[in-house]
């Protein structure tokens, strides 16, 4: 968070005012709330009350990239692994024994100062450059692989929550056309039976039929739009509405 104070001076019939103006830059200085991300899936070893949470759960459980996901990321972590060692497979080391280590017997004044044994060491210069190099390039594709793991979690989340509110929403229309359409057919059949006993014209009983003709339609239309609903969600979830628990 940042304090900036800007000072502004003008003139006004001839009296300078000096104004002290603060302005709070938190809301441009302000970072990103981090993500909880077993909050946005929650594991598979928590269990929830929440028949939506639950319903995201077990989602992502059976989404069938998630396979591929687990194995990105292993092999990205491996990568990152042998690149941070890699440097070792460059490094060269060698070591010699003289014969007159082994056997004392040929120790001459003309050998004496001879080496007995000796090592070497060869480490090429650009194992300097290019291991560090390497390490932040199997980095960034981890990172990359995770970041696609964490979007298709989000991804997941935000469609299952879609799909289950359009399922609640279409629900209750059904429920309510449902409702509407047993309203008309009782009507209908108190003005069929007025009409049948005379009491009734056949003009009313005519706007009887209609009226419980159109709010028949009505229910059909939301049931079908109630059982698609229902179809994309269980095809989000990989198993039937009925079968979760």
């Amino acid at each position: 968070m940042a304090l900036t104070i800007y000072l502004v001076m003008f003139t006004f019939k001839n009296e300078r005012f000096i104004f002290l103006l603060f302005l709070w830059l938190s809301a441009l200085c302000l970072k990103a709330q981090p993500v909880d991300y077993k909050k946005v899936i929650l594991p598979s070893n928590v269990s929830t009350t929440d028949f939506g949470e639950r319903l995201v759960q077990i989602a992502w459980q059976n989404y069938p990239e998630n396979a591929q996901f687990k194995s990105d990321i292993e092999s990205a972590e491996l990568n990152l692994k042998n690149a941070r060692w890699n440097w070792l497979n460059q490094i060269r080391i060698s070591g010699n024994l003289n014969e007159i280590t082994i056997d004392q017997d040929l120790v001459t004044e003309n050998n004496l100062f001879f080496p007995r044994y000796n090592f070497g060491l060869t480490i090429p210069l650009g194992i300097f450059v290019n291991s560090p190099t390497n390490s932040r390039i199997a980095k960034k594709e981890l990172d990359k692989t995770n970041l696609a793991l964490k979007k298709q979690m989000l991804t997941i989340r935000e469609e299952v929550l879609k799909a289950y509110q359009d399922y609640l929403m279409f629900q209750d229309i059904y429920k309510i056309k449902n409702d509407l359409a047993e309203e008309e057919y009782s009507n209908f059949l108190t003005v069929e039976q007025s009409f049948q006993s005379g009491e009734a014209s056949l003009s009313d009983y005519k706007e009887a039929t209609k009226g419980y003709n159109l709010e028949l339609e009505s229910k059909i239309i939301a049931q079908n739009r109630l059982i698609k609903a229902k179809l994309t969600l269980e095809k989000w979830i990989g198993i039937k509405l009925e079968d979760v628990n």
